[in-house]
């Protein structure tokens, strides 16, 4: 099924990678001893000390959902698109079974060694809440 709206994106993943790659490979390379990079959902840290990472509530536009200590790991987050002035949510994911945007959460954040780690299994979260029954994820 085609779709002429549809349209394929990798960089939700890419990004994950890109603040991986900028944090490790670049940042620390040039003897930085302590960052965060900040991807846009994307996050990744390392040196000595924890940074506070909040993570926003997909149900409440500029409400936070929780925060977390994170240190020498990343964090990832990954949902529904929000269109700020109508306040509509699309979902950006395709379930590959059904060919439709997935729709049983509106997010999922994943806490992973490596960013684009927590950023591929995002999108693993949200698709097994398509197939699984409410209250068992």
């Amino acid at each position: 099924m085609t779709h002429p709206s549809i349209r394929i994106d990798l960089g939700g993943i890419a990004k994950g990678f890109a603040a991986d790659r900028a944090a490790v490979e670049i940042l620390q390379t040039c003897s930085v001893p302590r960052g965060c990079v900040n991807a846009g959902g994307d996050l990744a840290v390392f040196g000595p000390g924890a940074f506070t990472v909040r993570v926003r509530d997909p149900r409440c536009l500029g409400q936070n959902l929780l925060q977390v200590e994170v240190e020498n790991e990343a964090i990832a987050s990954s949902g529904c698109a929000v269109d700020q002035s109508s306040d509509i949510r699309n979902s950006v994911i395709i379930d590959p079974g059904t060919r439709r945007p997935a729709s049983a959460v509106l997010g999922a954040s994943v806490r992973a060694p490596r960013c684009v780690m927590a950023d591929a299994l995002t999108k693993l979260v949200i698709l097994a809440c398509e197939s699984t029954a409410p209250g068992e994820v």
